[in-house]
């Protein structure tokens, strides 16, 4: 008899028994969730408020916490949530803010390869109008006008972007 297939008496086969024993409950995913918080955004402050809420004991989450399962979910929501789009923005700014307030072409090198606008270097001008500009020249010898007149773009062609996304997901339902 195929493992796939249901057992005679009605049980569960192998495959099913061994996709539940890897299966987090809704308990444990709740505690996942409450772990990949940042402590001070946590509705629920402290651990004994969360055992009481989820109805289980001190030992049951510190058995979670051991649990590899558990641990990759941890991990894996809370780069889910490093990766909030607003915190991106933040730090992208906060990197064009040094390189213009110390001319320093590190950080323009830096801010221009995370916000795409050097990827643009190799590609048709039609994506981005100052990308045969920039390659005649090197950063380093770029002005800050010029640099402000590279993020305002870059930032403009990212906005126009999220705008036409925004709009196909609109009309597709």
């Amino acid at each position: 008899m195929s493992v796939v297939q249901k057992n005679a008496g009605g049980r569960p086969t192998k495959e099913v028994v061994e996709k539940k024993r890897r299966e987090l409950n809704s308990r444990q995913r709740a505690y996942v969730v409450w772990m990949a918080t940042p402590p001070a955004e946590r509705e629920i402050k402290t651990q004994t408020e969360l055992c009481e809420v989820l109805g289980v004991s001190h030992q049951a989450v510190w058995q979670w916490s051991k649990d590899a399962r558990v641990q990759e979910a941890v991990r894996f929501l809370t780069l889910q949530n490093a990766a909030d789009p607003k915190k991106i923005q933040m730090i992208l700014d906060m990197i064009f803010d040094v390189a213009m307030s110390k001319q320093d072409v590190r950080h323009a090198e830096v801010w221009l390869k995370a916000s795409g606008v050097m990827g643009q270097f190799g590609r048709g001008s039609d994506l981005l109008d100052v990308s045969a500009e920039l390659e005649q020249e090197s950063i380093a010898d770029m002005t800050l006008e010029e640099l402000q007149r590279v993020r305002e773009l870059a930032l403009a062609e990212r906005s126009e972007a999220a705008a036409i996304e925004m709009a196909k997901r609109s009309m597709n339902g």
